[in-house]
């Protein structure tokens, strides 16, 4: 398994600062690739991470990497410190479909519920779905933001 995946499907990739490749896998874990090689593994079965299956990636403006789970929540790799943190969206075991974050340090999140929304520097949370919104649906499937930076968008 030196240059192999440790599971056959992937579902989100990440490039780190250091140019490794972060790879989310349906039932493997993180898989992270670094000169050609698979030089790390991440599971739950050690406790380093919170799932065996990751939706979503990204590597937001302090260069940590977010992986959005299938039911478990979002673990965030801390860069500089070389370690995992948890974040527990509002909607417990939702799907976390897609991450983003705006040029105001918001973490867009993505879910089967709705939309989170986490600032990065005041820490405040906002939840968007359906009963509160003009959202069409509570799924949102992935964001995208215009180049002039005025517009996001989410999709379903």
């Amino acid at each position: 398994m030196e240059n192999g995946l440790n599971d056959k499907e992937v579902l989100t990739l990440c490039v780190a600062q250091d140019g490794a490749i972060w790879i989310g896998t349906d039932g493997g874990g993180l898989n992270v690739y670094k000169d050609g090689k698979n030089s790390r593994i991440y599971s739950s079965d050690t406790g380093e991470i919170s799932s065996l299956t990751y939706l979503s990636s990204l590597k937001d403006s302090e260069q940590n990497l977010w992986f959005g789970s299938a039911f478990m929540g979002i673990d965030i790799y801390r860069s500089g410190e070389k370690r995992f943190s948890h974040y527990q969206p509002r909607i417990r075991h939702a799907m976390v479909f897609a991450l983003f974050e705006d040029d105001k340090r918001n973490i867009w999140i993505g879910t089967d519920y709705g939309i989170e929304v986490y600032n990065l520097q005041t820490r405040e949370k906002s939840f968007l779905h359906t009963g509160n919104s003009k959202l069409p649906t509570d799924q949102i499937r992935s964001f995208s933001q215009d180049k002039k930076r005025k517009s996001l968008d989410w999709y379903t």
